[in-house]
This record gives C-alpha cells, sequence and structure tokens, in this order.
C-alpha cells in the first residue's frame, strides 16, 4: 500500500511518490551505471567486473530500465546494456562526478591526496593511518630501505603487486631525491618492472643511457647511491 499524505491545497489525499534519484544509486547501481558509462556490456560482464550476483543485476538492470536510466539492445542471443542519454542526458557526468566524490572521501583528514584512480586513492600522510603501505613506503619490502618524513598509503585496503607500488611511487615523485629513488627502485626490481607504462619512463631510460634531463639525477649519481643497495647493473 502506498504512503498517502492531505495536500495543503487539496481536500484530497496525494500520493507521495519516490525520488528516481533514490532508486537510481540505492544498493550497487551506481557500479553498474559506472560500468555502462562508455560502452555497452552484457550481463555476464557486469558480473566478472562488479562481483555483483547475476540474479540482483538483473534486479538492478530491471529498475534502471523502467527508470530509462538504462536501455538494453539485442545483439546476438544475449541483450547488452548502455545508459538512455536521450531520456537521461547529464546522466553520465552525474555517475563520474559521484564516482570521483565516493574515491575522494576515502582520504583521511589529516592527509594529503597525490592521486585518485577509478576505484582507489593515493595519499601522504605524517602520520600512521590505517590503510595500505605503497610507494616509497613500500620500497622496503623489495630492497630499497628509506628514511621518509611521511607515510604513503592508498584505499581500500589491499595486496599491491610491485608493479602498482612501482606506478604509485612515480606518482608521488616531486622532486630529485624521490625520482633518484625510483631509479634505484626500478633497477634494484627491473625483471619485475621491464614492462611498467608510465609517462616518467621515458625519462628514467633516457637517464640510463647517458642523457641529462633536468629534474633527474645524473648516472654518475645513479652509480654512486646504487652500490648502497647492491646495484651492480645501471645499463637502461
Amino acid at each position: 500500500m502506498r504512503p498517502w499524505c492531505l495536500s495543503p491545497e487539496q481536500s484530497e489525499p496525494c500520493i507521495q511518490r519516490t525520488s528516481p534519484f533514490s532508486l537510481l544509486f540505492a544498493d550497487k547501481r551506481i557500479d553498474l551505471l559506472s560500468r555502462i558509462e562508455s560502452e555497452q556490456k552484457s550481463v555476464q560482464v557486469l558480473e566478472e567486473e562488479t562481483a555483483i550476483p547475476k540474479k540482483t543485476i538483473y534486479r538492478y538492470l530491471k529498475s534502471l530500465l523502467r527508470l530509462g536510466a538504462v536501455k538494453r539492445t539485442k545483439k546476438d542471443r544475449a541483450y547488452i546494456y548502455s545508459l538512455n542519454k536521450i531520456i537521461w542526458p547529464e546522466l553520465k557526468d552525474f555517475v563520474t562526478l559521484l564516482q570521483e566524490y565516493q574515491v575522494l572521501r576515502l582520504v583521511p583528514r589529516d592527509a594529503l591526496l597525490i592521486r585518485s584512480y577509478e576505484n582507489s586513492v593515493l595519499f601522504k600522510s605524517p602520520r600512521p593511518q590505517d590503510a595500505t603501505f605503497s610507494s616509497f613506503s613500500a620500497y622496503k619490502d623489495y630492497g630499497i630501505e628509506l628514511f621518509l618524513r611521511d607515510y604513503y598509503y592508498t584505499l581500500p585496503k589491499r595486496e599491491l603487486s610491485i608493479g602498482e607500488i612501482f606506478i604509485h611511487s612515480l606518482d608521488s615523485a616531486e622532486d630529485y631525491r624521490q625520482r633518484l629513488f625510483c631509479v634505484l627502485f626500478y633497477l634494484k626490481n627491473r625483471d619485475e618492472l621491464k614492462d611498467a607504462r608510465h609517462p616518467m619512463m621515458k625519462s628514467i631510460r633516457a637517464v640510463l643511457r647517458g642523457e641529462h634531463i633536468k629534474g633527474y639525477p645524473t648516472v654518475v649519481e645513479i652509480e654512486e647511491h646504487a652500490e648502497l643497495y647492491g646495484i651492480n647493473d645501471i645499463e637502461p
């Protein structure tokens, strides 16, 4: 039975309608919307990407179709789903902004955001936090012990690969000294990091070839510090 009320201007009861936004973003529907904001996807793909049970996905999509937020198209024997930009033209931008807000909320108040990613954040803090060590703070587990003023973290908490830690440090590097740390970490763990992709890798490889890049250490400086960590080969 729907709730009803007596309108101030009317003597007849009026139906209280639920806001479409409360239905649109209830439970984990936002996860589905964020996955189909840029391309059409099937229920099977959505299940793999979100880990939401297929039965629940069908229930969410049914309500989103009813609201007109999502449309479906038949492809071969399956349906694929996408945002309905005709009825909800600004929904894509709204979903993106909402996701960014949810991610930024992960950062503790006394911490400094370094970078936000699709589903995680990288930040530094002058004091310990209930988060996963990353960037320079995780170097010690891979042969590079550093004395740092700040702690570097990522949230949500999870197990990180050496590649993720390296990329986080590249995103954290602000000065010459930190870029030197990145070079040393790369050389110490080159086998695992040889396929790393990041804009800084072009400059790092150039420096290791003997080129002079502003803001980066020289080969001589790298060699001097490499000895401290048992690094003998500094070839690019």
